[in-house]
């Protein structure tokens, strides 16, 4: 079958939207992302153990970028799988307003939720934000066709696409409750169709248990009770990042998403019941406020319909995409603590080159900075993480204690070393004896400058301390 002229345009923009997203934002993989480069050092049942060894979230995400590995494991190629996630969302929304309306409006969703602030954020961001907003999306529009047409068969893609969000994010149930209660109001009151739309989601929440346990047993040190302040305050952060107008943006955003009655439901489900449920549950069971949290509706917002002459909304919604794009980039090339990173990975490359036997390198972070320090220190495929892992917390080995055999086997809870080695260099998360043998030249200690603290320091910036023992 011939490709047509659309279709060509269409993937030209889709690779234009790529390409756009990868040219900025790239910068050292250290944080949060280096649990999903890490992740992908391992096979496929590895990628699981080790998400349910050492991160919160549900294991999707980082199987879904195991994949996307097959083809290359460089700090570009990882980061270009959020790219390409971001522009199929931007390329979805454009698709779904033009077959709504027209092509002047599927130009204006698409900018809208092409630059979102926080969807750009995680577009170049080795993080599951990104997929969820395109799963979230695929949701919102299967469930829009359910409910205007007769026929059930887009009910198999809803069930499979929410077992997905639900088990992407900690916080994924809620997300697909989110849809459920957008469904629910837009089938209200056809109970035949009501009751089969309860059944999906109530076996959407059954399948996604084990995730729900694993979420309510651990806790994020970064989610917060947010005051009503703080509340209302996300709002403008989700529309704008330009400073000074994110507040007046805002307004004149809500007022046509709510003055629209077509969009009403819209911004009750997916807009102000989100923002009640979420400080609800940070309050009355465990804090879990986070701006991130609300990546998943923003590619609905930003797809509702604009009451207003079509050639105002398009210069107006260019200009401010054209903003926030621009105040993006500035945000990605003023990394301070990539470059912080990398400063940091020179000084003990040099001190290795002129070291007469083998360095010792310490992280003080048995995760995070160990886990960089590996990809960019030795190398990017440094190892297994499930086999050269950190010391057991307490809590780990209060669970291998009383655990059976195979369990303390399936979760990698035994013996196995805290470091890597190589000619020039021993890699350690914690303290070990390895770093005490008569071949070390000298031992360096690595952490983040609020906790390392000593009288030996030998290398200090904005963001790391390094200090000889």
């Amino acid at each position: 079958m011939p490709i047509t002229k659309p279709q060509l345009v269409f993937a030209a923009s889709f690779l234009l939207l790529v390409g756009a997203i990868a040219s900025f934002g790239f910068r050292p993989i250290i944080g949060d992302e280096i649990w999903a480069a890490t992740s992908v050092n391992g096979n496929p049942l590895d990628v699981i153990v080790f998400t349910l060894r050492w991160d919160l979230h549900p294991p999707i995400y980082y199987s879904a970028l195991d994949v996307w590995a097959l083809f290359g494991t460089s700090d570009f190629w990882l980061r270009l799988s959020s790219a390409f996630t971001h522009a199929a969302v931007v390329m979805i929304a454009f698709k779904f307003a033009l077959k709504r309306e027209n092509l002047t409006a599927a130009v204006i969703v698409a900018l809208i939720v092409f630059s979102l602030p926080l969807l750009l954020t995680y577009s170049a961001s080795l993080r599951m934000y990104a997929l969820i907003s395109l799963l979230s999306l695929g949701i919102y529009c299967l469930t829009e066709a359910h409910i205007t047409a007769t026929d059930e068969s887009r009910l198999k893609w809803v069930l499979c696409l929410g077992v997905l969000l639900a088990n992407a994010h900690a916080t994924g149930i809620l997300f697909v409750f989110f849809h459920f209660c957008y469904g629910c109001f837009g089938l209200f009151p056809d109970r035949r169709r009501l009751f089969r739309w309860a059944v999906l989601n109530f076996s959407i929440a059954v399948l996604a248990l084990p995730a729900i346990g694993n979420s309510m047993i651990r806790s994020a040190d970064h989610a917060a009770q947010p005051s009503f302040v703080e509340i209302f305050g996300l709002v403008p952060l989700l529309f704008s990042s330009i400073p000074g107008l994110n507040v007046v943006i805002t307004l004149a955003a809500l007022a046509l998403l709510f003055a629209h009655k077509p969009n009403r439901m819209i911004g009750v489900c997916y807009l102000l019941l989100p923002l009640l449920v979420f400080a609800a549950i940070s309050y009355a069971v465990k804090p879990m406020w986070l701006e991130r949290n609300f990546v998943f509706a923003l590619p609905i917002l930003g797809i509702a319909k604009l009451n207003v002459p079509a050639m105002t909304k398009l210069v107006v919604i260019a200009v401010l995409a054209a903003a926030n794009f621009v105040h993006w980039i500035k945000l990605s090339t003023n990394d301070t603590h990539g470059a912080a990173f990398e400063q940091v990975v020179d000084y003990l490359n040099e001190e290795a080159a002129q070291s007469a036997k083998a360095i010792c390198v310490i992280s003080a972070d048995p995760l995070h900075t160990f886990w960089s320090l590996q990809r960019y220190l030795n190398r990017k495929n440094w190892g297994n993480p499930t086999q050269t892992q950190p010391p057991l917390t307490e809590r780990w080995i209060n669970i291998a204690q009383n655990s059976p055999q195979f369990v303390v086997q399936t979760l990698k809870l035994g013996d196995y070393p805290n470091f890597t080695e190589s000619e020039h260099q021993i890699i350690s998360s914690g303290d070990t004896d390895r770093c005490d043998a008569a071949d070390i030249d000298d031992v360096f200690v690595v952490g983040a400058k609020p906790y390392a603290d000593s009288a030996d320091v030998v290398f200090e910036n904005s963001n790391f301390v390094i200090h000889k023992r």
